[in-house]
């Protein structure tokens, strides 16, 4: 997972010259543990 540095690179990374033509995106910053939609809805408790 992301720690608090990594987000703090994306932030510089953005405020930056490099970021020029970057406007609308969404820019996913989790170091690649994205966790599926399926994964997250919840569901009746079993009895």
């Amino acid at each position: 997972l992301a720690v608090p540095a990594d987000v703090a690179h994306a932030c510089l990374w953005l405020a930056g010259p490099h970021a020029a033509y970057v406007n609308g995106a969404d820019l996913a910053v989790h170091g690649g543990g994205e966790i599926p939609a399926r994964h997250l809805a919840r569901r009746a408790p079993r009895s």
